[in-house]
């Protein structure tokens, strides 16, 4: 009886390892080990307490040569409750929304916020502006405002490692967040088990 008892053990943690190995080869990682997965949370901070992603849309800027060519990014925050709760030194995603373009949509990027919300005239670092806000530093009542981005990690390409949007589509804590069901916005606010599955995926 004994014996049995331990060939059907055997027999179940190999079945978890080929069910596990299924799971990682369609871009589903295992829920649990996610959860686990700590390591990324902010340093400094001894609790979770925020995380972000922000989209730019290649219909408007090519967000992947923004990326590349700058260490600091400067994007646009147009939801209010985001523009006073974004602090100095929260993590944050970059999401890329292809638009016509022929790129994927999915996080091309990782970075974390040096510069909190202010008018396109008042940011620190002008020379990472985009060329386009570059020219006018004027600001239009009830404009967005910007937040400022030092990019961390790029993967602009599915080659680079980027996190193409199926896989988060596919993912089951992040498959039903705004960004994949009706994907329209600025930036969105990471709870703390959304941004350990995205950090996964990021690996």
């Amino acid at each position: 009886m004994t014996m049995e008892l331990g060939i059907i053990s055997i027999i179940i943690i190999k079945l978890k390892k080929i069910w596990h190995s299924f799971l990682l080869s369609i871009g589903i990682p295992d829920v649990k080990k996610i959860k686990m997965n700590r390591e990324d949370l902010p340093v400094n901070n001894k609790a979770f307490e925020r995380a972000w992603l922000a989209q730019g849309s290649m219909n408007y800027f090519d967000i992947s040569h923004y990326v590349t060519d700058y260490p600091v990014i400067y994007l646009s925050v147009n939801i209010g409750k985001h523009q006073k709760e974004m602090k100095e030194g929260d993590p944050i995603f970059i999401w890329r929304a292809k638009g016509k373009s022929s790129h994927c949509s999915g996080v091309i990027a990782k970075g974390e916020i040096i510069e909190e919300c202010t008018p396109l005239s008042g940011v620190k670092l002008p020379q990472y502006l985009l060329p386009v806000d570059r020219a006018k530093r004027v600001d239009s009542p009830g404009k967005d405002l910007k937040i400022g981005i030092r990019i961390l990690e790029k993967r602009v390409f599915p080659e680079d490692g980027m996190i193409k949007r199926e896989r988060v589509a596919n993912h089951p804590i992040l498959s039903q967040t705004a960004i994949i069901k009706a994907g329209t916005g600025s930036t969105f606010s990471l709870s703390e088990d959304r941004y350990i599955a995205y950090c996964d995926l990021w690996r």
